[in-house]
């Protein structure tokens, strides 16, 4: 999509074309408990997205140009897992 996207049960990969301003945005974790998300920034430049728990713990909100994220809820946070 190249437009500001806001995530539901109906989507599970999402390919993030448009420009830097760009923003996805995750449902509450508390109502996707399980859900996974894969996440692919296919621009240059960083995209937003809504708070998750890096790999490293800490809470991060963007995606690096040309990379991709693998998201998970546990029910409280969204997870990065990949």
């Amino acid at each position: 999509t190249s437009s500001n996207i806001t995530l539901n049960e109906t989507n599970y990969t999402v390919v993030l074309t448009g420009g830097n301003s760009q923003t996805a945005t995750l449902p509450s974790a508390s109502s996707s408990n399980g859900r996974i998300y894969i996440i692919t920034n296919q621009g240059n430049g960083t995209k937003t997205i809504s708070s998750y728990k890096a790999l490293n713990g800490n809470n991060s909100t963007g995606i690096s140009g040309n990379s991709a994220v693998v998201l998970q809820s546990n029910g409280t946070y969204w997870y990065r897992i990949q």
